[in-house]
């Protein structure tokens, strides 16, 4: 930027990367939700194997995630079902 070398995201770039995350999270939570109502997992067990699922397809490549914004994407969705089941 101006000639400068820049390692760190833009602002702009954040806020790309944070709504791609909060999108994922939302689409997590409704999935868990309908796995959990549909196969009687508990919220636990559903949220684990959809962490699983996120990290596999980031380990492949076809999703790109850091690790930091997956565990943010879980800790997120978790406080999504969380919201969910007081309403």
């Amino acid at each position: 930027v101006d000639g400068r070398y820049q390692s760190d995201f833009t602002d702009e770039q954040l806020w790309v990367r944070y709504d791609a995350c909060e999108a994922l999270a939302s689409q997590l939570s409704a999935s868990v939700s309908r796995k959990i109502a549909a196969s009687g997992l508990s919220p636990d067990v559903a949220l684990t194997r959809a962490e699983k699922g996120v990290r596999l397809k980031v380990d492949a490549g076809e999703w790109d995630f850091s690790r930091r914004e997956v565990a943010w994407v879980i800790k997120r969705t978790r406080e999504l079902l969380l919201a969910a089941t007081d309403d």
